[in-house]
């Protein structure tokens, strides 16, 4: 499990810069907080499945859970 959680991490960090979005501006659009975002893409919390989705979607992900 916390291989699957640090590659969903690490694919939101690379996808939010290579879209030169900002922590702060990708939280807002996904409503969470900046440091939140921050957990999430060092593998610090465990979000929850909802928010994940919320995250690839405004990064124009397909969030496939086999994927991982």
């Amino acid at each position: 499990m916390e291989e699957i959680i640090k590659t969903i991490a690490e694919t939101i960090r690379i996808e939010r810069i290579r879209k030169r979005l900002s922590q702060e501006k990708l939280s807002e659009l996904v409503d969470i907080t900046p440091s939140y975002l921050s957990n999430i893409e060092n593998g610090k919390v465990n979000p929850s499945i909802v928010v994940v989705n919320r995250i690839f979607n405004a990064l124009d992900l397909y969030f496939n859970i086999t994927s991982f």
